[in-house]
Order: C-alpha cells, then sequence, then structure tokens
C-alpha cells in the first residue's frame, strides 16, 4: 500500500487575467492538498487460475477535496473556476487494473 500527500503552496496571479471588473482580491489562490492511495496484491504461482495475477486500486484525490478558487479569463480554458495547470475539475478518481503473467 502507498499513500502520497500532494501539496500546491498558495500563490498570485495577474490582476489582468482575472475576467472583467474582478475584485482584486481574487489575486490569490490558495493552498491546497490531495492524499493519493494505492493497493497492489499479486497472486502466488500456486493460486490456480488465479496464478502469477496481480491486481491494483488505486484512488487519486480520496477525500474528494475541490479545487481552490481562481477565476481566470483565458480564451483556451473557457473562463474555469481553477487553475487547471495546478488543479483538477476530476475530483476523486478510481483505478482498477489487473495483469496477469503468462
Amino acid at each position: 500500500a502507498n499513500v502520497f500527500l500532494n501539496y500546491t503552496n498558495s500563490y498570485n496571479i495577474p490582476a489582468n487575467a482575472l475576467p472583467g471588473v474582478t475584485d482584486p482580491r481574487y489575486t490569490e489562490i490558495d493552498a491546497s492538498y490531495t492524499t493519493d492511495m494505492s493497493l497492489i496484491y499479486e497472486f502466488g504461482e500456486d493460486a490456480g487460475p488465479a496464478s502469477n495475477v496481480q491486481v491494483a486500486f488505486s484512488v487519486q484525490n480520496l477525500f474528494d477535496e475541490a479545487p481552490p478558487l481562481a477565476l481566470n479569463s483565458n480564451p483556451t480554458t473557457g473562463g474555469i473556476m481553477f487553475d487547471p495547470a495546478n488543479a483538477s475539475a476530476l475530483q476523486r478518481v478510481f483505478q482498477i487494473q489487473i495483469g496477469k503473467r503468462f
């Protein structure tokens, strides 16, 4: 099992990156953190049909933390409410992987 803590420090964006006439206090973006976890189990060679099978389960953003509010007027991002360079809109993501060695 692995657990990872991801941290992004608070930072400022230029006032001219804010949409329209927006309060300048929105130039400061809050710090954020997410926690990721992964578990891997390997069946041994004597496990019958499951022999040499590896099962991996992982969760990104285990506690479903929302990205910090970041107003922007970037035409490529369409004025979304977070910074895609430092956060993800997906929030919590589950993954399962199954593999077998022959």
